[in-house]
Parts: structure tokens; sequence; C-alpha cells
């Protein structure tokens, strides 16, 4: 009852409020197997980055722009060096990333989820599913999923140039980036080629980022669809306090890693097919101290390779959607030796549209592992639609397979535990959703009960830190959210739109445990609020200050400032302002993030 009361007042006070991720009813969400529906039938929590949205806000990674999305914990260890995704208190390992549907796993360790071989201006939009996808996705989405859809190119040749220059206001420490994207299609093959040069003093001691990504993205559209990726990212950067505070002030970490991709949709008679493959490898060149690099050092060389076949058939009660994924995952390591294992994921489900708005959907999803068996996760889902207004309800069952740092890592503050079981979650939802021309609303209440879940613990500060199954843990919560079009004109004056989220976690451990690294430290409380204004259809001006704090920790209030003006037809020139408050806070373990940073620059589109 502790969060009930408040959703139901959030649905008729409207007290919950939203970022304008929300997108328009024109934007359907993209399933793997089953035909993509609109937002309003949807029977799923989730948010939306379109890419005017994107292309909005003060960011340069995929990383950056999470921050800005309710319910999504961020937590950053340095601007563009490292950071770890959580969504509604759950661990950086429960969340699964995905491009174009193609999971993005990392069998080393999550750490490396968001190092993404891929520039902002080839997304044409991240869809982040809140509570667990595994029904969807398989393994690691336990508590949920994040999809990036890049764009597909249009007819012609467009370029897209942006050169950005930045600096800590006190330290005078600077950064710039310099990204170009070639877009063409001609006829039925499109390309497009992005390449992105990122370099930063840091902001203290150590800090420095030295980074470089290439992507290549194509398409045919012929009797049948094909797409394919092949990207890489080179990511350098200072670990000052990353992993083995106070002894990791000289640390230094070199992540590459390479992805590649090829899909291919056809329709046979009634049946839609996909067949995709994909291979990932990642290399992490790890030292304690950067002058003496031979005197603590981790080289870590992993694999995810993989086969999917999708598809879905209409029945006379719906549609019907199949599906099944083999990987290998493969790890050698100078610390955690050579090791690899099969996972099979194999999917059915059934959707049912019915009269008067109704919609139902039952599915399962069965994993096999050679290191674990067989394991088998159902999910449920519904919602009734009227013209404007939905409500929906889902329940379902995830995994995740412990990593292989969870289970072989050793060094002096840490120690794996090879005899982990893999985790697990029973997840459930109940909202409402409400749109017409002016508002978009939505408010949620939810709960995820995690059985055998995993996290580093110790007793005292003196011993090193053990992978544990620690227990059980029973997340509670309410998120709600509304966008408003404005539209308040006053001469050459325009308030656009006013934007507000705001999310409440509760958490149960039934642990005993001292002391946790990672997952007794979630979001508790989060307020996100954004507008804009313009003037002359030249000057634009994007507000967003964000409120947020954890467990035993007091609240942090963040302003965040981007201004743009329109120089020509293609040219457009921003400037930037991140903390301008200038907080002084932490996201994850002994950061401290930076204070006020200015930035200014050029995009170019033609």
């Amino acid at each position: 009852m502790q969060f009930v009361l408040p959703f139901f007042f959030g649905l008729f006070v409207i007290s919950g409020f939203s970022q304008n991720f929300v997108q328009s009813s024109g934007v359907d969400i993209t399933e793997n197997r089953l035909p993509s529906t609109p937002w309003l039938t949807q029977s799923k929590n989730f948010q939306i980055l379109e890419s005017k949205d994107i292309h909005r806000l003060p960011v340069r990674t995929v990383a950056d722009l999470l921050q800005y999305v309710s319910g999504v914990d961020l937590r950053s260890r340095g601007p563009f060096a490292q950071a770890d995704v959580s969504i509604q208190g759950s661990t950086f390992e429960q969340v699964l990333i995905l491009i174009d549907g193609i999971p993005v796993r990392d069998p080393q360790t999550g750490h490396h989820a968001l190092n993404l071989p891929i520039s902002l201006h080839q997304i044409e939009r991240i869809e982040i599913i809140k509570g667990t996808a595994a029904r969807i996705f398989g393994a690691n989405a336990l508590a949920g999923a994040i999809n990036i859809i890049t764009i597909k190119p249009q007819n012609g040749i467009k370029i897209i140039a942006q050169s950005v220059w930045g600096r800590d206001a006190k330290l005078d420490q600077q950064m710039n980036s310099q990204n170009v994207v070639l877009q063409a299609k001609m006829g039925k093959i499109g390309h497009s080629l992005g390449m992105e040069w990122l370099e930063s003093d840091g902001y203290r001691y150590n800090s420095t980022v030295d980074q470089k990504r290439m992507t290549y993205l194509g398409n045919y559209q012929g009797k049948s669809a094909w797409n394919w990726m092949a990207g890489g990212l080179i990511n350098s950067f200072g670990a000052n306090s990353y992993y083995a505070f106070p002894y990791d002030s000289n640390a230094f970490e070199t992540v590459q890693n390479a992805f590649i991709s090829l899909q291919n949709t056809r329709e046979l008679g009634k049946t839609k097919v996909k067949f995709s493959g994909f291979f990932r490898k990642n290399w992490d060149d790890y030292v304690l101290r950067k002058q003496q690099p031979n005197y603590y050092r981790n080289v870590h060389q992993s694999e995810n390779t993989g086969w999917m076949a999708q598809g879905n058939r209409p029945t006379s009660q719906g549609v019907l959607g199949f599906g099944t994924e083999i990987r290998r995952e493969f790890i050698q390591s100078s610390n955690l030796g050579t090791h690899q294992r099969w996972i099979q994921t194999n999917f059915l489900e059934q959707a049912w549209s019915f009269s008067k708005g109704w919609r139902v959907l039952a599915g399962i999803n069965a994993q096999w592992a050679s290191e674990r068996g067989w394991k088998v996760y159902p999910g449920l889902e519904a919602s009734k639609s009227w013209e404007k207004t939905s409500v929906f309800a889902n329940v379902g069952r995830g995994s995740r397979y412990p990593t292989y740092t969870d289970l072989y890592y050793q060094d002096r503050a840490n120690r794996g535990n090879p005899n982990l079981l893999p985790e697990w979650a029973t997840s459930g939802e109940l909202g409402i959703r409400y749109q017409n021309s002016k508002i978009t609303f939505h408010s949620a209440i939810f709960q995820r009960n995690v059985v055998d879940m995993i996290d580093f613990v110790r007793e005292s500060s003196s011993q090193p830190w053990i992978p544990q199954n620690i227990g059980n843990a029973l997340f509670q919560g309410i998120e709600g959210r509304v966008r408003i079009k404005t539209e308040l004109k006053w001469k050459e004056f325009c308030w656009n739109q006013l934007t507000l989220s705001h999310q409440w976690i509760g958490a149960k451990y039934q642990s005993n445990a001292a002391f946790s690294k990672y997952a007794l430290d979630h979001l508790q409380q989060q307020s996100i609020f954004e507008t804009d204004f313009s003037l002359q259809q030249k000057w634009g001006m994007n507000v967003i200050y964000r409120r947020f704090n954890r467990i035993n920790q007091a609240p942090i209030s963040v302003l965040d400032l981007r201004a743009l003006f329109k120089i020509g037809f293609a040219l457009k020139a921003f400037a930037e302002v991140n903390n301008a408050f200038d907080q002084s806070y932490t996201l994850t373990g002994n950061v401290p993030m930076p204070g006020r940073w200015v930035s200014v620059g050029f995009l170019w589109k033609r």
C-alpha cells in the first residue's frame, strides 16, 4: 500500500511527470518477433528517445543520454570514460544493451556494456524497456533493456559534421570532439559511415580520455531486406579511483572493441522471418600504475558470437511469434584464465487482439547453458485501450548468468567465486497512459523480486570483496511522467513545452552482508524537469534540471543548459553548460564528477 495510494493519486492529479522523450503516437515500438505496436496499445513500461530529442541535449555519447531518462540510473566514473547503467534499482549487470535488436553482451563484465561503436548522428531512436525483458531478448535483460535503433539512409547524399570544444570552468581543462557522418542511398542500397574523435585533458588528476570510434552501416531493400553493421571503438582513459581505491590513483585502462552484424528479413508466404548473425570482440588492458605497467597488469580478450532466427505468422486468434538464439561466450585473460560457454535460447509467444481494445500476450523463454542446463522463464501481458487512454499490466521472469569477473577475478582487494548460481527475478507492473494533442501522460507501479541476487560483499574493510548469492531482494516503486505542449507565444518568443518526471524506489533485502559494493546502493528518488524556448525561430534554449538521491544520501541537484542558434540553412552554433550549479557529487564509488563544464560547438548538415 505504500506506493499504491501515490499511484492512484498520480493518475488523477497528474503529480507524476515526464521528460519529452515520450514519443508521438506515430512511432511504433520495435519487437524482435511480433509486429511493432503503437505506444498507446503497448503492455510494457518503456520510454523512447527520438533523434530530434537526442540532439537537443548537451551530450556526446549514449551514456550521456541515459542520465536524462526517468527510471534509469547512469553511474558514471567520469565523462566519456566508463559508465554503468541500471533500471528501477537494478545492478548494472541486470540490464541488456542491444543494437537493432542484437544483444551487445560482454562475458567479462557489464562495465563494458556502454562501450559502443556508434555515433549519436547514426541513431534513429533509443527504446528503453523497464522491467524484465527476458521474454523478448533473453538472458541479462533481468531488469530491463536498452535497444538502439540505427538510421536507415534516405535517397541522395547527406553530410553531417559537428565540432565541439569544452573546458572545466575552474581548472581550465579542455575537451574537443570532432564528428563526421556520411550517408548515401542510391537505388536499393544505403550506406552510412560515421567517424568520431574525442580528447579530454580531464577534470582532475589522471582523468584524461582519448576516444576514437568508426561505424559503417549498410542496407539493401529488394525482395528481402538486408542490414549490416561493422564498428570499432578505442577508448583510453585515466582510471583514478575506478576499481581499487585508494591504491589506483595512477591506474590507466584501454578498451577496444569490434562489433559486426548481418541481418536478413524476408517473407515466406504469410510468415515473416529475420535471420541475424553477430560477432563482438573486446580487448581490455588495465594497469595499476601507468608509469610502471608491469607492476600489476590485467589483459582480457572476450568474444560473443551468435546466430538468431526469429519470425511471426498470423493465426486465427492473432499473431504467433517464435525464435531461437545460439551464442558462444569466450574469454582469454591473464587474470581470469581461459573459458567458454554455449547458450541457447528458444522463444515462443502468442498475441491476441480482441474487440473493444483488448490485447493479450503470453510467451515463454527456454534457456540452456552448457554450465547450468535448462531454465524456463514465462511472461504474460495485457492492455485495454480506448481512443486516448489505455491501461496495461504485465508479469514475467528473467535471469542473469554470472560474468567471468564474478566467477574468477583475483587480486588483493577482490576474489571471484566459481560456485555462484545465476540470479533470477519475477517482475510485475500496472500502469496507465493518456495522450491527446497537448498532453502525453504515463504512470506505473512496479515490483521486482530477485532470488539468489549476486553482489560483491564483505564483512569488514580489511577483507577482500567476494561475489556471493546474497539472498533475496524485493524492489517496489512508482513512476509518473507527463509532457505538456505549452506553445505559449508572446511576439517572437515561444515557450514550447514543459516535461516532468518522478520516480520512487523502495527495497527490502534478505542479506547479512555488512558491506555491499553494488546492489545495496540503488537510486531511491529521481525527479527530472525539462523545458525549452525559442525566439524568432532562430534561437533555442533547453533547460534540464535533475534532483536525485540514493539510500542514506543527501539529494543532489544538477542543472544543464543548451542554447542553439541557426546561422544559416545548414549551419547551427550551440553553447552548453553542464552542472551549472557547480554541484560536488559522486555517482559511484569514490569518483567525483566534474564541476561546471562549458562547451561550444558547430553543427553542419547538408
